[in-house]
């Protein structure tokens, strides 16, 4: 009787593992990646930001630049109205 029990309860717990298999079949099984997978992955992370770096320090130096221009016009014209101050 013990026997016959314990191989219901095994027969039992087979059949929720073929249920458990096939109920995955339809899905994909996350799989690891491989190297060459990670290092694109992490080449193309890196070479996103190294743009995106770049497009930031040219933003910044046309800002800069932008500035400069403006503050070269500022002294040009304050010198042009001191020197109309002095001599007219």
């Amino acid at each position: 009787m013990t026997r016959s029990c314990s191989f219901s309860v095994k027969g039992k717990a087979i059949a929720r593992n073929k249920r458990q298999q096939t109920s995955m079949q339809g899905s994909q099984p996350a799989r690891a990646k491989s190297k060459l997978e990670t290092y694109r992955e992490r080449n193309r992370v890196e070479q996103q930001n190294h743009l995106c770096n770049k497009q930031k320090e040219l933003a910044s130096s046309q800002l800069v630049a932008e500035a400069r221009k403006s503050l070269q016009a500022q002294s040009t014209r304050d010198q042009y109205d001191r020197y109309q101050e002095k001599f007219m």
